[in-house]
């Protein structure tokens, strides 16, 4: 089952890549086509190896319906011989203990106990011989037995296999030359100044510091988003063109402050146009 499922799962890519390299007009079309084709072969190629792992139960279940049945009823026939001549040993020596050698009835029935007891005897030693022989047969069956169904399960394995490498081994010297894609990467937009790293590094391990001392045990999951693994995104706000000001957000809160209270130039700016905006407005609304 576990084969006709691998070769089962084999074939539904096969078909799929197969589907897709027929709507496909580019080179990639063909690669997913002829890859499409080789998962199908060897998927077919699994379906064959079900045939001789199904024969082969069928021939170790026939050793063990048989075989392995009638040894087992020899080795109670054997059982049963024994038994019975223990009981005839027992029951002669009982009459030989109140055996009167002057009476001719009792010595009739000692003889006739004693051939009672030499042909249980010849008959247990019979079934210990044919038991004995039945075990060894059996040895040297399933030996052999295994051999042959080992043996052609390996050489049909082989053949799969060197079937399907073959073909994957053609089709890749086949697909060889083709160009693959090449993508590139944009890794960063502006440069970040060292300074601004430096801060957060140092945010960072004050924080680490904060909570380990702290007595809140519920704030210490916060340490998993600034592990040394953890990235956080880092916004960049640009800031005066000449002295390279970048700003940016750590943890959903600017590390300048706000607009009011920061030293930047243009920001004063921006509060002063502020403010006269709104004086105008009121010397408006008062005219």
């Amino acid at each position: 089952d576990r084969v006709c499922a691998l070769a089962q799962e084999e074939c539904i890519l096969g078909r799929f890549l197969r589907e897709c390299g027929k709507h496909d007009t580019t080179k990639a079309g063909n690669l997913m086509s002829g890859s499409g084709k080789t998962f199908l072969f060897a998927g077919h190629q699994f379906i064959m190896l079900r045939n001789v792992l199904i024969r082969s139960f069928r021939d170790v279940q026939t050793f063990q319906y048989r075989a392995v049945t009638d040894t087992f009823d020899t080795v109670e026939q054997m059982e049963k011989s024994r038994t019975g001549y223990r009981a005839a040993l027992l029951w002669m020596k009982d009459v030989s203990q109140k055996l009167d050698p002057d009476a001719y009835m009792q010595m009739d029935k000692f003889k006739k106990i004693q051939n009672h007891v030499r042909e249980k005897k010849k008959t247990f030693e019979k079934l210990k011989i044919d038991t004995i022989q039945k075990i060894d047969l059996l040895s040297a069956s399933r030996c052999n037995l295994f051999n042959n169904i080992l043996l052609s399960y390996q050489n049909m394995l082989k053949s799969v296999w060197g079937k399907t490498t073959k073909t994957m081994n053609i089709f890749v010297d086949t697909f060889k030359s083709h160009l693959n894609y090449q993508f590139t990467m944009l890794k960063e937009l502006n440069d970040v100044d060292s300074n601004v790293d430096e801060a957060h590094q140092n945010f960072e391990e004050k924080l680490k510091e904060i909570l380990s001392d702290g007595q809140n045990t519920n704030e210490l999951d916060m340490l998993i988003f600034f592990e040394a693994d953890y990235s956080d995104n880092k916004d960049m706000i640009p800031g005066d063109d000449d002295n390279n000001n970048k700003k940016r957000y750590v943890s959903g809160r600017r590390r300048n402050g706000n607009v009011k209270n920061s030293k930047n130039p243009k920001n004063k700016e921006m509060a002063n146009r502020k403010e006269e905006n709104k004086a105008l407005l009121d010397f408006n609304f008062e005219t």
